[in-house]
C-alpha cells in the first residue's frame, strides 16, 4: 500500500525552514537547517520515512522543473527506501493545501496580570 504525503516549506529565515507535510490520517511539522530548498525536503522526506510505519511513501514536492531532485529521483528511492518524489497532480490538490495550512502561524493571546494581554 502507497500512502502520499504532501510537503510544503514556508520561506526560509536564514538556513531555517519550516516544513508542514500531511497524509490522509496523520501530520508532520517542524523546521530543519538546510542550506536550499533542495536540502531541506531531503530532510523533510527522511525524518516522514523514519517515523512512518507505511512501507511505501509518495512525497508530493512543488520544486522547480529544473530542479535536482527530479534529476536524482531514482538515487533519492534508493537512498530514502519506500520513499518516492512524484510532482503534485489536479488530484491532489486538497491534500497539497491541507499541508500549507499547516505552515499557517497561528496568534495567541497571553495574559499577563488579569488586565494585559497581549496578542502574538
Amino acid at each position: 500500500m502507497t500512502t502520499t504525503v504532501a510537503v510544503a516549506l514556508a520561506r526560509p529565515r536564514g538556513s531555517a525552514i519550516r516544513y508542514s507535510a500531511c497524509s490522509g490520517i496523520q501530520r508532520w511539522t517542524g523546521s530543519v537547517q538546510a542550506d536550499s530548498v533542495e536540502t531541506a525536503i531531503l530532510d523533510v522526506v527522511r525524518r516522514v520515512r523514519e517515523e512512518s510505519e507505511t512501507e511505501r511513501l509518495r512525497f508530493l514536492v512543488q520544486a522547480p522543473p529544473r530542479s535536482v531532485l527530479w534529476a536524482l529521483r531514482d538515487e533519492i528511492a534508493l537512498l530514502i527506501p519506500g520513499a518516492h518524489l512524484d510532482r503534485p497532480r489536479f488530484t491532489d490538490e486538497q491534500l497539497v493545501r491541507a499541508a500549507y495550512e499547516g505552515l499557517r502561524v497561528v496568534p495567541f493571546t497571553t495574559a499577563a496580570g488579569s488586565a494585559e494581554r497581549q496578542q502574538f
